[in-house]
């Protein structure tokens, strides 16, 4: 077969695969095993590929593990994954890498098998390349060929290692995983991360993880600007160490702090041009629209106006005439033209919590993307900014300027740590003596109702903004005050994220009966 057959070949998975896989090349490289860069969107063959007789399922493995149904999918999510494993296990890279190619290689394998082809078969031949020797008893490696002995019936030789596996219950759960991670339905991105990081920990806990395994398949370039950016993002997201970071970035630890300098540039000055959804007329003036009922009142003799209703049912009795009139029952706070802020002073939540997931992405993630919004719009009426960001204390991460580039690059910085002291944040803001600022809150709202209070005092002489993530979470702050405005954070169905005001607004002689919403 030559290398024209082999792209024949590649032409026919693609093209037979569904959902539809993603552009990929295809090229022969001098490399032990069958590999796709995510980076490069590129699947690389062993210069023996033409001694491969399942030829066709392995170039489908790779194909799968870069389409919609398979895992990793992106370099993006490789890189979470990793981030997660490395975080919650405690791992370096290179282990959370070994324990994700197994769960990643059987989710990518069932869902290869669905598509009808030979896995049963390639696994016998991958067998015979790479066979289960009494040195790798009891490895991942020799996990994953138990696996696919329940999945697809291969003729693996028994083993105390595999008697011993098969009466832990975490080998159940993990199969459990592996069908769940794989069934016809993806899973949502939340879910899927949960059960990645839940597989990930049962291989380490059911097997040990052998460095000199085979090279594994899914790569990507590291020192591509764009992917060390992302790992910049993903790891500071999570609340990698310093080490962990500089491992995931691709970096030795000395080389992380210019790095992250570096990707923060690259990040927040697209974040700053970017367009979020939200945050509409926010930084227009204010003026009071009254919304008036009509009533009757007592005529007074040198009113012009008369109700005739009243004069017909008792004409002899003035003091019964009534005239009509409105009065005000309602005070909205309408936007002006002009901008009347002095300043923006944001107070952004990076607690523990924070790192929680919301479709795909850390909350703390939707935060700094309202955060760059504010400094785009701050930035677009020239106001001087300030930022203060608080866990278990508050600290001034970036003094009152117009550098908003300095400031993004502070708020692109910050990693989820420690329990949510607000009331420490509204301290040190008032060291700023703001008058007509504009002060805003990010927060996942979970946050001391009296804390918010003390926040929502802060309203006499400046315009006060809460804007909370969305994450579907209970117990987060449902109102800021009769004086504050309250946004909600979420992301829309293209992946951007949106920001929409919830208005509340004082009444006269009638209580508001809720929130208005209106749209951005």
């Amino acid at each position: 077969m030559d290398e024209g057959a082999l792209q024949s070949e590649f032409r026919n998975v693609m093209n037979a695969f569904t959902p539809v896989p993603p552009p990929l090349k295809l090229s022969v490289a001098k490399t032990s095993t069958f590999a796709v860069d995510l980076s490069r969107m590129e699947i690389k063959v062993p210069e023996c590929w033409s001694e491969i007789k399942h030829l066709r399922e392995l170039l489908g493995h790779e194909v799968k593990h870069a389409s919609g149904d398979g895992l990793p999918y992106t370099y993006r999510d490789a890189l979470r994954h990793e981030a997660l494993v490395m975080r919650d296990l405690g791992v370096d890279l290179a282990t959370a890498r070994r324990l994700l190619n197994v769960v990643y290689d059987a989710v990518v394998d069932l869902r290869v098998a669905s598509e009808g082809l030979d896995v049963k078969g390639t696994c016998v031949e991958w067998l015979s390349l790479f066979p289960v020797t009494p040195e790798v008893e009891g490895t991942s490696y020799h996990l994953l060929q138990i696996l696919y002995k329940d999945f697809f019936k291969t003729n693996l030789p028994n083993s105390k290692y595999e008697k011993w596996l098969r009466s832990q219950r975490g080998y159940r759960r993990l199969g459990e995983l592996v069908r769940f991670m794989a069934q016809k339905n993806k899973p949502s991105a939340q879910d899927l991360d949960g059960a990645v990081l839940e597989a990930a920990r049962l291989v380490a806990e059911l097997s040990r993880v052998e460095p000199q395994a085979p090279t594994m398949d899914v790569d990507f370039d590291r020192g591509n600007p764009d992917v060390r950016s992302d790992a910049a993002e993903i790891g500071l997201e999570l609340g990698l160490s310093n080490q962990q970071l500089a491992e995931l970035m691709g970096v030795k630890e000395e080389e992380a702090e210019e790095a992250l300098e570096n990707a923060a540039e690259d990040k927040v000055r697209a974040a700053l041009w970017r367009r979020i959804l939200g945050f509409k007329e926010l930084f227009a003036a204010s003026a009071m629209l009254e919304i008036k009922e009509p009533i009757r009142r007592r005529w007074k003799p040198y009113s012009r106006r008369i109700d005739p209703v009243s004069v017909a049912k008792t004409p002899d009795d003035p003091r019964r005439w009534m005239e009509p009139a409105l009065e005000t029952v309602m005070a909205v706070e309408q936007e002006g033209e002009a901008g009347g802020f002095s300043k923006l002073i944001m107070l952004i939540d990076c607690s523990g919590s924070t790192s929680e997931f919301y479709k795909g992405r850390t909350v703390l993630s939707y935060i700094k993307d309202a955060a760059y919004g504010l400094l785009a719009y701050a930035r677009q009426f020239s106001l001087p900014a300030a930022v203060i960001a608080f866990n278990s204390a508050a600290q001034l991460i970036s003094p009152e300027s117009r550098n908003y580039l300095a400031h993004a690059k502070r708020v692109f910085m910050l990693r989820p740590s420690g329990s949510t002291n607000l009331l420490d944040a509204v301290h040190l803001t008032m060291r700023f003596r703001p008058e007509k600022a504009l002060i805003v809150l990010l927060t996942d709202g979970f946050v001391d109702k009296q804390h918010l209070q003390h926040f929502a005092d802060q309203s006499k002489a400046n315009r006060v903004v809460a804007a909370v993530v969305d994450s579907g979470a209970k117990d987060v702050i449902k109102s800021v005050g009769d004086r504050a405005q309250l946004f909600i954070v979420k992301p829309d169905s293209a992946g951007r994220t949106v920001i929409s005001a919830f208005l509340k607004f004082p009444t006269r002689d009638i209580k508001s009966s809720g929130f208005w919403r209106r749209g951005i």
